[in-house]
């Protein structure tokens, strides 16, 4: 059902403030040292990753705190190195698990690669290793940055393997249930290849209906699983204006056909739809941006509802890194809310129709 004129004419001047520069107005919802990645699970529980622990965020009177769900870390000395030294960056989840990714780091060396699980069925909800800390010899270490991660329609974890010195793909994890946790049976570095699919370096990753979304340096790119569970057809929906280095996108969320996206240098979120004209030729116009360095290094984006922590779809959650390795200085180190004009699941509009509208007069014109 087509929306009213007057709905759709209120949205259309509504629209440009969601990612406007009025997203300066933002809340502090807890501290999080190096804040990196977010996860909303499905029974509604906030996960954050950061630098130096995972959190679960938790309602605090009337404000908010950060509980820490990975008992490992023992914090020591002058240069706050942990016993594991973990870097944590990319939360997925498949049915009752989440899965975590830690960046074994020693003086800002990266030594080895983790993998972590949670059971959102334990009495309580804690993060533990299924890699072994002491061995050199982990199938996982095959990757260089394990950074972003999503669930692949078939079940398998996919890892952007973020490197800086070559090219890197996305890699697949299988994944075997079977026994008291989850182990891995298979790395498979580059599934998603350089060679194959066009990707130098990629770091967010998200796996919606039958596609795959991915961050890689200074662009957003899209890939179709076929019937075989392969990635096909693989284009790029975004470009910055920018080149990299000067651009470095961090996370990607779709929403409607496009993606969202953090622009890590430039401080910026953007948003780049999806429109298919009459003649089937799909386009990707840049519907809103935000201010630059509106937010500080932002890291990844998130909405949804969690009623137990008053956080509602009219507003985006936003990880704010700041500096890279420093989590002590109140320049970034944050999780933060920005409130909407519009709630992004307002039952009485039909967004997605209100955003393709918008592309289309961004194509054709009005």
């Amino acid at each position: 059902m087509r929306l009213s004129i007057s709905i759709r004419q209120s949205c259309m001047l509504l629209l440009p403030l969601l990612l406007s520069g009025c997203f300066l107005a933002k809340d502090k919802i807890a501290d999080i040292p190096n804040a990196e990645n977010i996860l909303i699970t499905s029974d509604q529980r906030l996960i954050v990753s950061g630098g130096t622990n995972i959190y679960q965020i938790e309602k605090d009177g009337s404000g908010y705190h950060a509980e820490e769900l990975f008992d490992g870390l023992k914090k020591w000395s002058f240069w706050n190195v942990s016993k594991y030294g973990c870097q944590f960056t990319g939360i997925a989840q498949h049915q009752n698990y989440l899965f975590a990714t830690c960046v074994s780091q020693h003086l800002a060396v990266f030594t080895n690669n983790h993998l972590l699980y949670a059971d959102l069925n334990d009495s309580e909800l804690k993060f533990k290793m299924i890699t072994k800390f002491n061995s050199n010899n982990e199938v996982y270490d095959q990757l260089f940055i394990p950074n972003g991660m999503a669930i692949a329609p078939d079940g398998a974890l996919l890892v952007a393997d973020e490197n800086f010195f070559a090219n890197s793909g996305i890699a697949r994890v299988e994944l075997d249930y079977s026994g008291r946790k989850p182990e891995i049976t298979s790395v498979q570095p580059n599934w998603i290849s350089p060679l194959d699919h066009d990707i130098n370096s990629p770091n967010g990753i998200r796996v919606q209906d039958n596609f795959v979304y991915f961050s890689d340096e200074n662009k957003v790119k899209r890939g179709r699983f076929d019937d075989a569970g392969q990635v096909q057809e693989m284009i790029t929906m975004w470009t910055s204006k920018l080149a990299f280095p000067l651009s470095f996108l961090d996370d990607i969320m779709p929403y409607c056909g496009g993606v969202a996206m953090t622009d890590f240098l430039t401080g910026q979120l953007h948003y780049v739809a999806s429109y298919t004209d009459e003649y089937n030729v799909e386009h990707f116009p840049t519907l809103y941006s935000t201010l630059p360095f509106a937010y500080a290094n932002p890291s990844s984006l998130s909405y949804g509802a969690i009623p137990e922590l008053g956080i509602d779809t009219a507003q985006i959650l936003v990880t704010e890194k700041g500096n890279l390795l420093e989590s002590t200085s109140t320049y970034g180190n944050k999780l933060v809310a920005s409130p909407l004009t519009i709630d992004l699941e307002d039952p009485n509009i039909d967004m997605c129709e209100v955003i393709n509208d918008l592309a289309r007069e961004a194509v054709e014109g009005s």
